[in-house]
């Protein structure tokens, strides 16, 4: 069996959608193991500074979570609830930080009709 592992970046919640991408990747042979970093989430205020997202802490929460540990694909939600930081401005921080400089990056979104029209 194929082992991959991957890392959801959101605002939100996204077990019920890791367990789904869990399954579907079994019933294709592949055994993921599926992480999520919630940034911008207010019940995670530890990488918050006055309800925003701040990239000095998150840079520092992701060394201590997930330090020297390689993901086959990092997928970002664009919609972090955040005005300054979406996923894509993540993404950069991300590079700018060097952070999981080898692994393949990708930005999603529950809400593409409203991201496309931005």
């Amino acid at each position: 069996m194929i082992k991959r592992t991957c890392l959801i970046i959101d605002n939100e919640d996204q077990t019920e959608e890791i367990e789904k991408l869990v399954r579907d990747a079994e019933n294709s042979g592949i055994h993921l193991e599926c992480h999520q970093f919630n940034v911008g989430n207010t019940g995670y205020s530890d990488i918050l500074t006055e309800g925003l997202i701040d990239i000095t802490k998150v840079v520092s929460e992701y060394r201590k979570k997930f330090q020297n540990q390689y993901f086959d694909i990092i997928a970002f939600d664009w919609d972090l609830e955040d005005e300054n930081i979406t996923g894509v401005e993540l993404i950069r921080k991300f590079t700018e930080n060097k952070i999981a400089k080898l692994s393949p990056k990708l930005v999603y979104s529950g809400v593409l009709d409203d991201v496309i029209k931005k």
